[in-house]
């Protein structure tokens, strides 16, 4: 059986950019092919009557940081 990780993304979605700089080079470790999935994120939030973290501040500010770290740590430019 072979080993797949279905990813699904959106374009303009700060987060997953920064995973899928990671993702081909763990899958690739484990044996596991990629499945690239885009959607809509908008839609998402919208279907569940949530929004986008980018427009609570609080949530606004962590992320910042987080993406900051994530970026660093794994030598990504952003």
């Amino acid at each position: 059986m072979s080993k797949s990780v279905e990813f699904f993304f959106d374009f303009g979605s700060p987060t997953v950019y920064l995973a899928a700089t990671q993702l081909p080079k763990i899958a690739e470790r484990h044996g596991a092919t990629v499945l690239w999935r885009p959607f809509l994120l908008g839609g998402v939030f919208k279907a569940t009557g949530n929004v986008s973290p980018a427009t609570v501040p609080a949530k606004s500010r962590y992320m910042g940081d987080d993406l900051e770290r994530f970026a660093r740590r794994y030598d990504v430019p952003f």
